[in-house]
């Protein structure tokens, strides 16, 4: 299914696809490593705004378009 969401984001024309997932889902964070996507730890929300707003602390993830094909 990720395959598939890669090819139709890149037929649409976008040059990126970001995808993200909850810093405590292991399994979910080792799948996007395994599919080369790099994480963004930059767009982490800050500790102060998680504890305000009552949010589970979320990972961003990015793969340029078209996946390099080995």
């Amino acid at each position: 299914m990720l395959l598939t969401c890669e090819e139709y984001a890149h037929e649409w024309g976008y040059s990126e696809l970001y995808l993200h997932a909850a810093t405590e889902n292991e399994s979910l964070l080792a799948m996007y490593k395994h599919w080369e996507y790099e994480q963004l730890p930059s767009f982490d929300q800050p500790e102060y705004i998680l504890a305000l707003s009552g949010r589970e602390a979320t990972r961003f993830h990015r793969l340029p378009l078209p996946r390099a094909r080995a």
